[in-house]
């Protein structure tokens, strides 16, 4: 294992998530990329004269987007873990997908809010429909989890 996916929305479960990778990262050395997508509102994108936001609070939000994404990569990994991090604009669902095609990830780890059945089928969730559909392996998190019982093959065994 080389590359590990682990998309970020900076709830509970992402937190989570980022955990489970830093200890799988750690176990087999590979590379972790956190993104996170963002869905700008049109009038980011389109700074016409019906925009509601301005450059410089786009430019604000970015920025304090990429602290947030900061902070998750010293909090959660190690300096001896290779953490890679990305912004991404695109619908997340669509993006997390095109983006682990693209960087070739060996697994995708997520976080799942643990919706009812209820509401899965009604709504769906980002994390469901990328399990659903991603031809690469999907590790969904729904909670913290106790390391000390986590067991995993070293790199020499991959």
């Amino acid at each position: 294992m080389k590359k590990i996916l682990v998309p970020i929305d900076f709830s509970k479960p992402s937190e989570y998530a980022a955990k489970m990778a830093a200890k799988i990262a750690k176990k087999t050395s590979a590379t972790v990329y956190l993104i996170h997508m963002i869905e700008l509102p049109s009038g980011v994108i389109d700074m016409g004269s019906n925009s509601k936001f301005s450059i410089p609070e786009s430019m604000l939000y970015l920025r304090k987007t990429k602290e947030k994404v900061l902070e998750y990569k010293e909090n959660f990994f190690s300096e001896d873990i290779k953490v890679e991090y990305f912004i991404k604009k695109n619908n997340p669902f669509e993006g997390i997908k095109k983006y682990a095609e693209k960087i070739d990830a060996d697994l995708i780890v997520m976080g799942s809010k643990g919706h009812s059945e209820f509401e899965e089928i009604m709504i769906g969730s980002n994390t469901e429909k990328v399990a659903r559909t991603s031809t690469i392996p999907v590790l969904i998190v729904k909670r913290a989890v106790s390391y000390t019982h986590l067991t995993l093959p070293t790199n020499r065994e991959v």
